[in-house]
């Protein structure tokens, strides 16, 4: 629904630092392992202080925009990974660490459309020089809908 894809979201996430992978997340092999105990918890604190406002942002290769008609994710899939997509400006309105247990970053985010969080969690491993990726993944809420306020289908039938 159209109506949805233009809200603001909010997701709840981790991001596993020390290596990086071609999907931006779980769904390819790990790469590029680095070592991250030179990292402090300031240096990943600073770090996400950086992304707040607004940004300008390159999607993942493992998505589904359309490029000559086709998505990209089918393109990459099929080894095509030299593939330019165009940055796109975001708003990141909100970046907080929920917790820190290293390699896993847990983090809220509330940003706008268009913002790929895959590409925020590989943005955020560049800038501590020893990659990233998404390792998990949760939107809590699209504009005024929240999860926590969410009533399972089971419940609405039985209530008919």
């Amino acid at each position: 629904m159209k109506l949805f894809e233009v809200l603001d979201k909010k997701y709840v996430g981790v991001i596993k630092i020390g290596c990086s992978t071609d999907s931006f997340d779980s769904e390819t092999k790990e790469k590029n392992k680095k070592t991250y105990t030179n990292i402090s918890l300031v240096d990943i604190k600073n770090v996400f202080q950086q992304f707040i406002g607004e940004q300008i942002q390159t999607p993942p290769i493992y998505s589904a925009i359309k490029v000559a008609g086709e998505r990209v994710y089918k393109k990459a899939r099929r080894g095509e990974i030299n593939i330019e997509l165009k940055p796109r400006k975001i708003y990141i309105k909100k970046l907080s660490i929920k917790s820190i247990n290293l390699p896993y970053i847990e983090f809220e985010v509330e940003c706008s459309k268009g913002t790929y969080i895959r590409s925020l969690a590989n943005d955020i491993g560049k800038k501590l020089l020893c990659g990233a990726y998404l390792f998990s993944l949760k939107r809590t809420q699209v504009g005024d809908f929240k999860l926590s306020k969410a009533v399972e289908m089971d419940k609405i039938i039985n209530s008919l």
